[in-house]
């Protein structure tokens, strides 16, 4: 037979979608935003209202002129002139729950008449709606489209495209408390649909897919972003060139593979969004195949390398939106790329 090309037109899905653990912190961040809302006098001439924010938030938070509690006030107090303050003049003050620091809150109180007190009720209500569970989890789905190319010159070059209509996954993470790192992991399951070839009447049925991984992820104070490593696995098929080219028979090895994993990620605003991204680099360090032609004169096992850049925004207050990027290069009994691009949608749980 010599040289072959096979060229897949048919729905079919063999390297696994992947599947990105959330950082759950970051997403909490970008949630729906609750407000309390505070009588204030000003206490000075020209007081800056990004002195009177730092009187109730955290010292560690960070405000702009583009934050929610922010807009929220001087929408809501369009008399006052909040370049030039007046001292005594009073307005609503609006501040995020989720910045709000309930000892400086508690002193500021005191100085209140009664009736404009923030109940202690509501105080504690706040307090046990903050309070996040070290343990975060997410369901997801994701359906992808990418093209694969897998060759070896004396046997066959394999071209196809590559669209998977389902594949499943859970994130979970773990946060302990006060401490700037966390542990987190993810697994997926992809369903495969059958493989069709143009050139033969051939059906060939694919086994699902499995995958997953784990891993630590330290947050830096400056840069704002997350520095992560780990180990990935993908079980994932691919073609037997040597027993397409010496029977025509199409077979599919199946392959197992582990990877170190190293990434960095952030969140970003663009247009006024935040959006949650991730990019890391995978290179494969133990690989298995099970060989589906007992004849094979190949028994090496793949090894190689992968790229990832993941998107995620937060759709409301539970769901989201996301989207990946994937690249794979890797050798051995044939050299194989792939690239994929991802969509799909999830729930916190």
């Amino acid at each position: 037979m010599g040289f072959l090309k096979v060229i897949f037109i048919f729905c079919v899905f063999l390297l696994p979608v992947g599947a990105e653990p959330l950082d759950f912190q970051e997403i909490i961040k970008s949630k729906k935003v609750k407000f309390i809302k505070l009588p204030y006098r000003v206490s000075k001439d020209k007081e800056r209202l990004s002195e009177i924010y730092k009187k109730f938030i955290k010292d560690d938070s960070i405000v702009s002129i583009n934050h929610p509690m922010v807009e929220k006030t001087i929408k809501n107090n369009k008399r006052i002139n909040f370049n030039n303050l007046k001292a005594n003049s009073r307005f609503e003050l609006y501040i995020s729950v989720d910045l709000l620091d309930f000892d400086k809150l508690s002193k500021f109180q005191f100085n209140l008449k009664k009736s404009q007190r923030t109940t202690q009720e509501k105080l504690d209500k706040l307090k046990e709606e903050l309070s996040e569970s070290p343990l975060r989890a997410s369901v997801f789905y994701m359906a992808s489209y990418g093209s694969f190319t897998q060759n070896n010159p004396a046997h066959a070059d394999v071209t196809f495209l590559q669209n998977s209509p389902i594949s499943l996954g859970l994130s979970v993470s773990y946060y302990p408390k006060e401490k700037p790192y966390n542990f987190a992991g993810s697994i997926y399951y992809s369903y495969l649909t059958t493989a069709l070839i143009d050139q033969t009447d051939d059906e060939v049925k694919v086994d699902p897919e499995i995958g997953g991984n784990i891993y630590f992820s330290y947050k830096l104070k400056s840069p704002k972003m997350s520095w992560y490593t780990g180990v990935d696995f993908e079980k994932f098929n691919t073609f037997n060139l040597e027993n397409l080219q010496k029977n025509a028979l199409v077979t599919f090895d199946t392959n197992q593979v582990i990877y170190l994993t190293v990434g960095a990620s952030r969140a970003i605003d663009i247009l006024g969004h935040k959006f949650f991204t991730k990019l890391s680099y995978s290179h494969s360090v133990v690989s298995s195949r099970d060989n589906s032609f007992a004849a094979s004169e190949y028994n090496e096992t793949f090894s190689g390398s992968k790229v990832l850049f993941y998107l995620f925004k937060n759709l409301g207050n539970s769901f989201f939106a996301h989207s990946l990027f994937k690249y794979h290069w890797m050798s051995g009994p044939s050299d194989i790329t792939t690239l994929r691009l991802g969509l799909g949608f999830g729930y916190i749980l």
